[in-house]
């Protein structure tokens, strides 16, 4: 049998908390009912850089409930720019909505990095352990 996975260490933002789990994925759960904006995004990119000491890790985004965000953000998340340290991301969702964005997003703004969307968490983290040396 595998190893619990634990958190390692966890910094909070406004309206998220980032972690690094001891399976040395990274983990963004947003809190519920909290709109999403530029400046809470850049603060989660510093707060990924610091859990990994600058390097890359696979990146697991959590659903929330009623979290919103919008085009300008839609657009940063999924430029090239914007996560030099995610090296792949999941996003883990769970009501129709956010699969309806989760759809618009992967065809409309094409995400610089290998990027999917799972509603099961044991398949998006196989996924991302393939991105792990």
């Amino acid at each position: 049998m595998a190893d619990p996975v634990s958190l390692l260490e966890t910094i909070s933002v406004p309206t998220m908390h980032i972690s690094m789990r001891s399976d040395r994925i990274i983990q963004i759960v947003p809190e519920n009912g909290v709109q999403i904006t530029m400046d809470n995004v850049k603060l989660q990119i510093a707060a990924i850089g610091s859990l990994g000491k600058g390097k890359r890790y696979p990146v697991l985004v959590y659903g929330g409930v009623d979290t919103r965000l919008d085009s300008e953000v839609m657009n940063y998340v999924a430029s090239e720019k914007s996560n030099p340290f995610a090296l792949a991301e999941a996003y883990l969702i769970t009501n129709v909505t956010h699969k309806l964005l989760a759809g618009f997003y992967l065809k409309i703004n094409k995400p610089a990095r290998p990027t999917r969307v799972f509603t099961k968490e044991k398949e998006a983290l196989a996924w991302l352990y393939s991105f792990l040396p």
